[in-house]
């Protein structure tokens, strides 16, 4: 049997003042950082037990010392078009950061092929008002990878479903880096790190089980998938100000850490 090991993350909210023209104030980065996330039921804990709707802020919590409050507007069921009203009330208390954790709903429900591009211009208008949101409320924006739909044992067959999953992951990245990328506006590369590997796309496009309940559930993340979600996000945020960052998400990568058999 094999176990994780998850690597620890070192956060020193003092040093990041003012570097890279990122949104900011005194106040909040001696202090603390405020972050708003918005989503589907994987944001809102939908499989974690028993901290639901509050794993993902705990685990961020846990991961910066305690500096970074998150705020968790994410609601099961979520899609991409219902996504501007959660930013919106997101934006309302002012966080300096905001993440966006939508899509897989649309590739579940919607999309069970690779029809993506049809649907790209409506993500696309999404992602346009997010970030001209987000300036005006002089909040960062991070915009969170699809995560794999299926694990490898409660995978209904095909690669459709993870295809579509990383034709809409490649979209998001093009997007990002012709939208400010290293200003105000940021990818999350998550997929992989959550990812099992698949034989036949050549990718991790399977979730990996041990952040799952599977077999019961095999879609939504469980409590050790939160511990892990944490540290990578404060992670990404902390990369925005260093390069290197003290993790990469590949070395984060469920299948690259120290794991004992």
């Amino acid at each position: 049997m094999r176990f994780l090991a998850l690597l620890p993350i070192l956060f020193s909210v003092e040093l990041f003042a003012g570097t890279n023209g990122l949104y900011s104030d005194a106040a909040s980065w001696t202090g603390h950082v405020y972050i708003a996330t918005t989503g589907d039921s994987l944001v809102a804990g939908g499989g974690a037990s028993p901290c639901g709707i509050y794993a993902l802020s705990k685990s961020i919590s846990n991961a910066s010392g305690g500096h970074i409050i998150m705020t968790n507007f994410a609601i099961s069921g979520t899609k991409w078009t219902d996504q501007p009203t959660q930013l919106s009330n997101a934006l309302a208390c002012s966080p300096r950061w905001a993440f966006i954790g939508v899509g897989r709903n649309d590739v579940l429900q919607l999309f069970p092929d690779q029809s993506y591009p049809g649907y790209w211009p409506t993500i696309a208008g999404c992602l346009d008002s997010a970030k001209t949101n987000c300036r005006n409320a002089n909040a960062n924006l991070m915009i969170g990878e699809i995560l794999p739909a299926y694990t490898a044992s409660g995978y209904p067959g095909g690669e459709s479903f993870l295809l579509t999953v990383r034709g809409y992951n490649s979209a998001y990245a093009a997007w990002c880096n012709t939208n400010d990328y290293s200003a105000h506006t940021r990818l999350v590369k998550q997929h992989d790190a959550f990812g099992d590997w698949d034989s036949t796309s050549g990718g991790y496009d399977y979730l990996h089980e041990a952040f799952t309940n599977a077999p019961t559930d095999a879609l939504h993340i469980n409590q050790l998938g939160f511990n892990f979600w944490g540290p990578l996000l404060v992670n990404d945020m902390e990369a925005w100000f260093y390069d290197p960052p003290v993790v990469s998400p590949v070395q984060m990568n469920v299948g690259n850490m120290g794991m004992a058999q």
